[in-house]
């Protein structure tokens, strides 16, 4: 029998922990920038209702889940949507 199943088996772990390390990085990213995008609307003369509604829009906009049902690919676990 072939070692390869078992080779590509082994580096599921660390593959799946470093996506979700990724993963986490990017939402962080995302926040703060978000979070720089509404002060900054403020602080030019936005009101601060419109200014949420606007970063919360941005947040959704690059959310993973949308960039990869934009792709086309189907996700595994699709009731989460």
């Amino acid at each position: 029998m072939s070692e390869f199943p078992f080779a590509v088996l082994a580096r599921v772990p660390k593959l799946t922990l470093s996506f979700f390390i990724t993963f986490l990085r990017f939402k962080r990213r995302v926040k703060k920038s978000a979070k720089r995008l509404r002060k900054s609307m403020i602080k030019h003369g936005m009101n601060k209702e419109d200014a949420a509604k606007l970063t919360e829009m941005y947040e959704e906009s690059v959310s993973i889940r949308k960039i990869i049902q934009s792709t086309g690919a189907d996700l595994p676990f699709s009731f989460f949507t």
